[in-house]
This record gives C-alpha cells, sequence and structure tokens, in this order.
C-alpha cells in the first residue's frame, strides 16, 4: 500500500485488492473424510468386541492416530495452514508422545 511519503505516490490511483479468498475444501473431499472417519469408528467399534490379545492397544491406537490425520488434513486445514499453525499442531503432537512414554515407562517399571 503506498503512503504520501513514498516518492511513487499517486493519489488518483486506485488502492491495492484484498487478498484473495482461502481456498476452501471441496465437498467431495469432505464427503469422503466424513466417510473414512465412520468407516474408521466402526472398525474401532467392531476391534473392540473381539480379542486381540496385547495388540489390541496398538491397534486402537493406530485407528485413532489415523483418524485424528484425516481431521487434520481435512478439516483443519493444516497443509493449507500457516506456519505458525503447524507449529503448534507439531508442538501438540510431541507433547502427547511424551505423555503416553511417560505413562508406559511409569506402568512398565513398576
Amino acid at each position: 500500500m503506498q503512503t504520501r511519503a513514498d516518492p511513487d505516490y499517486d493519489p488518483d490511483r486506485a488502492p491495492e485488492a484484498a487478498p484473495a479468498e482461502p481456498h476452501a475444501p471441496s465437498v467431495r473431499s469432505l464427503v469422503l473424510a466424513l466417510l473414512a472417519l465412520l468407516a474408521l469408528t466402526c472398525a474401532s467399534w467392531g476391534l473392540a468386541h473381539v480379542e486381540l490379545g496385547p495388540a489390541g492397544t496398538p491397534v486402537a491406537i493406530a485407528i485413532a492416530a489415523i483418524k485424528a490425520a484425516i481431521v487434520a488434513v481435512a478439516f483443519m486445514e493444516l497443509p493449507r495452514a500457516s506456519t505458525t499453525a503447524r507449529i503448534v499442531a507439531l508442538v501438540t503432537v510431541v507433547f502427547i508422545a511424551l505423555l503416553c512414554a511417560g505413562t508406559v515407562a511409569d506402568v512398565a517399571l513398576r
């Protein structure tokens, strides 16, 4: 934007256009994300009724991680988000991983 202090200031020049509207996700991608989340929820519910032994917890955590990634990409639009938003999301994931590691270490070392 030009000000009167600029040497190229022209009072008759039109002001610069506002930035374009950010890209909105398509309805198709949102519906696909919703269907994937519903399918994963059904898989999670179904696997809760199957005896998986010690593999049950890792399978449930893997399903939850996939669902979280779908939400982050499709609904939070992290691929198109600002760098600050991406850093906040990354720090959040790191802290959750640290809390989980601390819990596992506490239980394993008792």
